[in-house]
């Protein structure tokens, strides 16, 4: 492991914070924009949507970094 002070890890959590917000509003507008069929559109929010969680999940570690 490696050792992470609060500040850091606050400052890496806000950062990921803000790249799965990012994507949330990416996955949204990006199906919109092109005239795909719908399940090419269905896969598009799919795998943004994991990219969000995959984010999200990160931020939520590097969070309990900082409060040890």
């Amino acid at each position: 492991m490696f050792i992470l002070d609060k500040q850091w890890a606050n400052l890496l959590s806000d950062f990921f914070l803000d790249i799965a917000k990012a994507c949330f509003i990416t996955a949204f507008i990006a199906p919109l924009s092109s005239n795909n069929q719908f399940l090419n559109q269905l896969l598009i929010l799919i795998k943004a949507l994991s990219n969000v969680i995959i984010y999200l999940s990160v931020a939520r570690h590097i969070k309990s970094y900082e409060l040890d």
